[in-house]
């Protein structure tokens, strides 16, 4: 007899109650960041790996902090109980730059749910959230598009689109070579770059990421804070009120979905193979954009997900040279030969305005 658990279905009645949620606005959870503090810049700076100094001396938070600031915008969503949720990505706008000791809120409500074809679980619902972020002074700070993929979990397992993949294991030479790319990293802050310096076509400096292992995870959750990740008493009160998030470890213990990130074996139970569903986040992505910033320059759109970010836990390098289609330029993510193509812009306003 398996012992292998087996998980709901989306019905129609429950996606006929989910679509009835559409354009309504959703009740906020706690955040694990309201106030960009000195500590919290530090943590989430350190949480994706981003050793520019640029970020604690000007007294700025990484734009992606916004990650940590709300939990609908990296991947909490409602409905379909017991159906997982896999986050597929944020299409940030940014008005203004997060200062320390800004309180940022956001507010969202439910945009869109597509139905889609998948390779993975023969079908998905893209469940699209719209989260308008605005200071303490009422001031809108950024408005982002977030998405999750909700795909059934026995069946992307029956399927076994990742069922061959296993985790890489390094030579040393590999972990030389890797070692070799930090050290050679140029580490962007210190030096200012001005406009002026600057030409179409330009190589970006070479970002470095990975390889993901369970620590790196662990290091992005003191500076994210996570979706579901509660200790004892608050655990239970959380599965209590949602009974479908306890789902059994090997011990019989209930424990959260989000740990597919680091439980190879439930990895393997919702068909996401033996990456352990590791990959790249979009706040790392924000930091490759990060590289390329002229002085005085600020983000103004950033498009992040998953894309084939799975290559993450082998070691990403993000590089691209800096190109514009009106005010825009692309980055391509690149490990062992393969690409997860992601965006970012970067605007110049014309008159020059007052930095914000």
């Amino acid at each position: 007899m398996s012992t292998t658990p087996r998980f709901p279905t989306i019905t129609p009645e429950a996606l006929t109650a989910l679509r009835a949620r559409l354009g309504q606005p959703v009740r906020r959870p706690e955040p694990y960041i309201e106030f960009a503090t000195p500590d919290a810049i530090r943590h989430w700076a350190h949480g994706i790996g981003d050793r520019n100094p640029h970020w604690a001396e000007a007294g700025l938070a990484p734009p992606t902090i916004l990650f940590a600031m709300d939990r609908i915008v990296s991947g909490y969503v409602g409905g379909l109980p017991g159906i997982h949720a896999m986050y597929g990505g944020t299409d940030f706008r940014w008005h203004r730059a997060i200062r320390e000791g800004d309180r940022v809120m956001g507010e969202s409500v439910l945009k869109d749910l597509i139905e889609k074809p998948s390779a993975f679980a023969k079908r998905a619902i893209q469940q699209v959230y719209r989260t308008t972020f605005q200071n303490q002074r009422g001031e809108i700070v950024c408005e982002a598009d977030s998405w999750c993929f909700r795909t059934e979990r026995d069946t992307a397992r029956e399927r076994g689109k990742y069922k061959a993949v296993e985790p890489h294991r390094y030579s040393d030479d590999e972990i030389d070579h890797i070692v070799r790319a930090y050290r050679d990293e140029e580490i962007r802050g210190a030096k200012p770059r001005l406009w002026d310096d600057v030409k179409i076509g330009d190589a970006l400096p070479t970002v470095c990421k990975g390889p993901l292992t369970v620590t790196s995870v662990v290091a992005f959750v003191q500076g994210w804070g996570s979706l579901y990740v509660r200790a004892h008493g608050l655990a239970f009160d959380l599965f209590e009120r949602h009974p479908a998030l306890g789902i059994p470890n090997a011990f019989g213990v209930p424990e959260p979905p989000e740990r597919v990130h680091w439980d190879e074996p439930f990895a393997r139970t919702v068909g996401a193979g033996g990456m352990g569903g590791r990959i790249a986040c979009g706040g790392c992505a924000g930091r490759g954009a990060g590289q390329c910033r002229a002085a005085r320059a600020r983000y103004d759109r950033l498009r992040a997900g998953r894309g084939a970010g799975r290559a993450c836990a082998r070691g990403t390098r993000a590089r691209g040279t800096l190109g514009w289609s009106g005010a825009q330029h692309d980055l391509g993510l690149d490990a062992h030969g393969r690409a997860a193509p992601g965006r970012a812009r970067q605007w110049r306003p014309r008159p020059w305005p007052r930095l914000r």
